[in-house]
């Protein structure tokens, strides 16, 4: 096992863009809290948004100074040598946030993954370029903070037949790992996919979404952030939700739309019988409203391209 220093104590800019500052007690809460059978933070090449395919993981945490350094175990041999090819020239950490639902141990910044970054910065800057030592049968990471150090030129001769027989391994494993790894983010997207096609079918079949807004509804669902918690609501109803939870949750709070007269199909010009509208508690419906509410719908199924303030002007003439 071996060393890698991912991350320091002061004042960092997130990916986000959202300025974060870290003391030396929450480095130490970090490392107090860090347990691989809880969840153990694995190495992955950029930051996705699963923890993997995972190319070796984090035994354990410590600090030294301001430094937060983690012992690394299992390197995967091949990410080992692109990372020796300088395919990656840094590392980033990332953290679970203290209030997040999904942080294994609430209350402390606890290490999701590291990263490797080619040409993406680390949010930490200074970080050395990283490499693996041959030191041990697991190819371990060894990263260090500010100049690189020098290497005594070893006495090996290689031709340019050898040199270009290397640099094609290398090139075709990095493309087998760019190729599983694009593969793992299309199959999280499909995923997400069906999960908000059902979350949206559940809310048209409770009468809780008109079934013309289903489909942007979905829509709206694929492109909000599904990994990045933003904090909702004050005091004790304060909580800790990504974008895409928070309208999933919105949604499923809404109630169910009040039904007037029996459903049955509508006719070609959209006056049906059937006629839904959520009305407030001691709040009457105009019924004439609701009719003209009622073709306005109907037009917008035919014509899903329309709002529907054109598809009420539409209906009026």
């Amino acid at each position: 096992m071996s060393t890698i220093d991912i991350f320091r104590t002061g004042r960092h800019i997130a990916a986000s863009g959202e300025a974060l500052t870290f003391s030396a007690a929450d480095l130490a809460a970090t490392v107090a809290a860090y347990d691989p059978a809880t969840h153990d933070a694995p190495l992955v090449v950029g930051h996705p948004a699963s923890d993997d395919p995972a190319y070796g993981w984090v035994a354990g945490l410590a600090v030294e100074g301001d430094l937060l350094r983690a012992v690394t175990r299992d390197v995967e041999p091949a990410f080992a040598e692109l990372v020796n090819g300088r395919r990656f020239k840094h590392v980033s950490a990332s953290f679970y946030r203290p209030r997040s639902p999904a942080n294994p141990v609430p209350g402390v910044w606890y290490l999701r993954h590291v990263g490797f970054l080619g040409a993406q910065p680390p949010a930490v800057k200074g970080l050395r370029t990283p490499s693996f030592s041959a030191a041990d049968d697991d190819a371990v990471v060894t990263v260090a903070f500010f100049e690189a150090q020098r290497e005594e030129p070893r006495m090996t001769t290689l031709t340019a037949e050898d040199l270009a027989r290397r640099e094609a391994e290398l090139s075709a494993r990095e493309a087998a790992l760019n190729a599983a790894a694009d593969l793992h983010r299309q199959r999280a997207v499909a995923l997400a996919a069906t999960e908000n096609a059902a979350f949206v079918e559940s809310l048209v079949t409770g009468a809780k979404l008109p079934s013309g807004l289903a489909g942007r509804t979905r829509d709206l669902l694929g492109h909000l952030d599904a990994d990045t918690a933003v904090e909702f609501g004050e005091g004790e109803a304060r909580a800790s939700l990504t974008p895409r939870a928070a309208l999933r949750e919105l949604l499923s709070s809404l109630p169910a739309m009040v039904e007037f007269g029996e459903r049955a199909a509508a006719p070609a010009d959209g006056r049906g019988q059937s006629v839904a509208f959520a009305a407030p508690a001691g709040y009457q419906v105009d019924k004439a409203n609701l009719a003209l509410h009622q073709r306005a719908l109907a037009y917008q199924q035919k014509h899903p391209e329309t709002d529907y303030l054109t598809a009420v002007q539409a209906v009026s003439r």
